[in-house]
């Protein structure tokens, strides 16, 4: 954990959250209670979706036991925390290149898992998850579908998420590994970074996108605002 001042930041003591092999890691933390849920591929635990719940104080943090999010083998974990519903998460990944998830509620050091769903039918790589700080229950996934970058608006009920429509942000492909990020200081404004593979480079490539004041599942040239884009090379400036 580590405290910001000013242009500096000082680092409390590292702490161990799982001894085994570990993989795909994810965190996000809830600003409401000061827990921080941490998910991963657990190879002490056949390669399981897991997580655990830790308490932050100070600089200091102190985790509950692992909880299993999906006894299957898991890749591309993604996991983040509502900051408008104390407690309620969203977790995805990939099971056989599909893109699956599961909604959680954290009490204390615990999770409660639903049911998994499912963000599509089809392969959907590489998935990320970001909720919309401006709308309760609302979240962003982000995935690769058809080699392209691609999105879809999600919200939570209790334990149950339903996804909307598939749009493209971007049809420059293949793309891996995404990174999202809300803007504070803009409703319903996100960034998609990314990057893109081809033959002889790996480009890095960002997304703005912005959504409507309220965002359906349902994505429409309405309530999808538009994109804009940028590409940065390997050692540009």
């Amino acid at each position: 954990v580590g405290t910001i001042s000013g242009t500096s930041i000082s680092f409390g003591t590292a702490v161990v959250f799982n001894s085994a092999t570990t993989e795909f890691i994810s965190s996000s933390i809830d600003a409401n209670t000061s827990k921080l849920l941490v998910t991963y591929k657990d190879g002490g635990n056949s390669n399981y979706a897991s997580c655990r719940v830790g308490t932050v104080s100070g600089t200091s943090i102190s985790f509950g036991t692992e909880s299993v999010i999906t006894s299957a083998d898991c890749t591309n974990i993604s996991c983040s925390v509502d900051p408008s519903t104390s407690g309620s998460v969203v977790v995805t990944y990939n099971r056989n290149w599909l893109g699956k998830g599961k909604v959680g509620v954290i009490s204390g050091t615990s999770v409660s898992w639903g049911s998994e769903f499912v963000m599509l039918a089809g392969e959907a790589g590489y998935p990320t998850v970001r909720f919309n700080p401006s709308t309760a229950g609302s979240f962003i996934c982000t995935f690769q579908y058809l080699s392209k970058s691609a999105m879809s608006v999600g919200t939570v009920s209790g334990t149950t998420a339903t996804m909307g429509t598939i749009a493209y942000i971007s049809t420059v492909e293949p793309v891996v590994n995404f990174h999202l990020a809300f803007n504070p200081f803009q409703s319903g404004q996100f960034i998609c970074a990314f990057k893109t593979t081809g033959i002889s480079s790996y480009i890095g490539r960002v997304v703005t996108v912005k959504l409507a004041t309220a965002p359906s599942t349902n994505l429409t040239a309405t309530n999808f605002i538009g994109i804009s884009s940028a590409a940065y090379a390997s050692g540009a400036t």
